[in-house]
């Protein structure tokens, strides 16, 4: 840490743990006010043995859907691992705004895969069953330009079940 500091050359060697690559990119149209489409494709390389894999990514965003005031936002990735190994992530989102200052949205995620560290500084995504995730969020906005952000959120994989709360402050000047 202190050559970084003091300006000198790092070791290769030590750089070892961060030669992971990515390289993507995404493509959005509007096709009318209010609503918009998106679809993108990526190259990354996750875990530090492995190859490249393809990342495909498409979805969909309406604001005030049928006239309701609902805003609806769902997306699906794919990624294909060397090997033939791949994995799916459904993303699905609808949200509402109750005042000028409260914004009330429900998420639903589904995957079948989950992120594992290995080490602080090594992760590897292993493909699981069936993962899930479900959770309520709310924006409150405050005068002065702060808000306040709470989230609950349960998660299940078949094999654990985790439950979180969530919050923050957010201050812009």
């Amino acid at each position: 840490m202190r050559d970084q500091l003091d300006g000198r050359a790092v070791d290769p060697r030590l750089l070892d743990g961060l030669r992971f690559e990515s390289a993507n990119g995404r493509v959005t149209v509007t096709i009318k006010s209010g609503l918009r489409v998106f679809g993108g494709y990526g190259r990354d390389r996750n875990n530090h043995d492995e190859a490249a894999s393809n990342r495909y990514a498409y979805g969909v965003f309406a604001s005030n859907v049928l006239a309701t005031g609902l805003d609806l936002t769902a997306s699906d990735s794919r990624m294909e691992r060397p090997g033939g190994n791949s994995y799916n992530s459904w993303y699905v989102s609808l949200g509402r705004s109750f005042t000028r200052r409260i914004y009330l949205s429900g998420d639903y995620g589904s995957s079948l895969s989950v992120v594992r560290f290995v080490t602080a500084s090594v992760c590897v995504i292993e493909t699981r069953p069936h993962t899930r995730r479900l959770a309520v969020s709310t924006l409150l906005n405050m005068n002065g330009g702060a808000s306040v952000l709470a989230s609950v959120e349960r998660l299940t994989d078949g094999a654990s079940t985790q439950t979180r709360l969530m919050s923050g402050l957010n201050y812009r000047f």
